[in-house]
């Protein structure tokens, strides 16, 4: 967890090459544990890492992945969750797929 709050920290202050070698760090911890919901919270930080470098791409299939994980473990509900989905709007609001984004929000809200 530690590490996690960290990355925050560091992804603040603009540096994002190393928030995602700290995130990435993480989700190997995560993973070695077998800690999913970990994995699914680490995979949701790391989106918007992308989303501010440009790579919408990474950014959403970051953000999919997360939400996989959250329905796999029964944790639908989650603030997490929430803000994967919400994530997942600005990515497609950025790229001007307006419909996809407005879906998203609305899921992020049930």
């Amino acid at each position: 967890m530690f590490i996690i709050i960290l990355v925050r920290f560091i992804f603040l202050k603009k540096t994002f090459k190393k928030a995602l070698e700290y995130y990435q760090k993480g989700l190997d911890i995560y993973e070695e544990d077998g800690d999913k919901h970990g994995v699914a919270s680490g995979l949701t930080g790391i989106g918007p890492i992308y989303s501010q470098q440009g790579d919408y791409d990474k950014a959403l299939s970051s953000q999919k992945k997360s939400l996989n994980i959250y329905k796999e473990i029964n944790d639908t509900l989650s603030q997490s969750y929430s803000l994967s989905l919400i994530d997942i709007a600005s990515i497609y609001a950025n790229q001007e797929k307006y419909s996809k984004s407005i879906e998203a929000c609305k899921k992020s809200l049930k």
